[in-house]
């Protein structure tokens, strides 16, 4: 993907067509559901107001292809707990495909939405989807941790291995003998 959108709800979205409409708050689905948001990741999915206090942010740090997309959602107040406030922050690692949830704080705000949150991931199709341990669709507080991500599959680079000459071999492994003197 070369585009995404941040929803003000704590998450992102590579459905760029969904870029000018709203981002749900209410939710009861878990993950994964096609009534979640779609191709997307849920780095403390919930109802906050950046209106009201805090702020969401992004940076692109680094150079292609080593370049990392940070998110941060500081100190945005919950809605209507507006006294309580919640920070996250989603890390994507190019070329890896590394995708890192943290969590500073999340406290529960029980009488908005019955105080669900999500921290996961799903597909384009929302039928499939992985959710950190203990973090699926429900009312939650967290402190302090960290979630990863790691794609499973066929992988999508290729390693070569050069020296001062030019390549010398391909793969995960290379066998390198001391040159002579």
């Amino acid at each position: 993907y070369n585009s995404a959108i941040i929803g003000s709800n704590g998450l992102m979205s590579f459905e760029v067509v969904n870029a000018t409409g709203g981002c749900d708050w209410e939710f009861t689905d878990l993950c994964p559901s096609p009534n979640l948001h779609v191709n997307s990741i849920f780095g403390v999915y919930h109802d906050i107001d950046p209106a009201v206090c805090g702020d969401a942010s992004y940076a692109i740090l680094g150079t292609s292809p080593c370049r990392v997309f940070v998110v941060n959602f500081n100190d945005i107040c919950q809605y209507s707990c507006n006294s309580i406030t919640s920070s996250s922050q989603i890390v994507i690692y190019e070329t890896t495909n590394v995708i890192e949830v943290y969590v500073q704080d999340k406290p529960t705000c029980g009488v908005w939405n019955n105080g669900n949150a999500v921290i996961g991931i799903q597909d384009a199709s929302g039928t499939s989807g992985f959710v950190a341990p203990g973090r699926q669709t429900g009312p939650w507080s967290a402190s302090n941790e960290a979630w990863r991500f790691t794609p499973d599959g066929v992988p999508n680079f290729e390693v070569e291995w050069f020296d001062d000459q030019g390549s010398i071999g391909t793969g995960t492994t290379v066998s390198v003998c001391p040159g002579e003197a």
